[in-house]
């Protein structure tokens, strides 16, 4: 899921994975869909109208309960990703959402982890408001560092401690 700037520029907000659902944000008042989802693998997309879960909602009123988490959940995390786009460097921003994709998609074994993806420098930079180059610059430096390896497709995380302490760090 994605905004789109006046001037073009794509900002990636989340990569969802199989289960999850979005718009919830449209559920109050009448607003108009206010980011865009594209899907990067074959999926199935299931619409349900927001009259019917409003509809549901009325005669279950439970159902709010957990509308109102969901939405506190997206507020809790726009909130953390604004804070690390105005005031984390961009090793840190990408160190953070690197930590999320795997959380999310990957895999952790002990200290390690790993992600398969097929996410691009590109996609990276969309992610963080970074350029290619900038995230291409960083990924190197990892790379020596021995805190990242992309090898055969995979982002592998020989120290995921190490990761969380780039993720944590504030100085330019």
């Amino acid at each position: 899921m994605s905004i789109t700037g006046e001037t073009g520029d794509e900002f990636i907000l989340w990569d969802l994975s199989d289960g999850l659902w979005f718009g919830s944000t449209n559920l109050i008042g009448n607003s108009s869909v206010s980011y865009d989802a594209r899907a990067l693998i074959d999926t199935e997309v299931v619409e349900i109208p927001r009259s019917v879960v409003r509809a549901v909602a009325e005669e279950f009123p439970e159902i709010y309960k957990y509308l109102f988490a969901d939405q506190a959940l997206y507020t809790r995390v726009m909130y953390i990703l604004l804070t690390s786009m105005l005031f984390y460097p961009l090793k840190s921003r990408l160190a953070f959402r690197l930590l999320v994709l795997i959380e999310v998609h990957g895999g952790r074994e002990g200290s390690s982890a790993r992600l398969e993806t097929t996410l691009t420098q590109s996609d990276f930079a969309n992610l963080i408001r970074g350029s290619r180059q900038q995230v291409n610059r960083v990924f190197r430096q990892w790379d020596d560092e021995g805190i990242v390896h992309f090898v055969d497709g995979q982002y592998q995380v020989p120290s995921v401690s190490k990761l969380i302490a780039e993720a944590r760090s504030i100085a330019p």
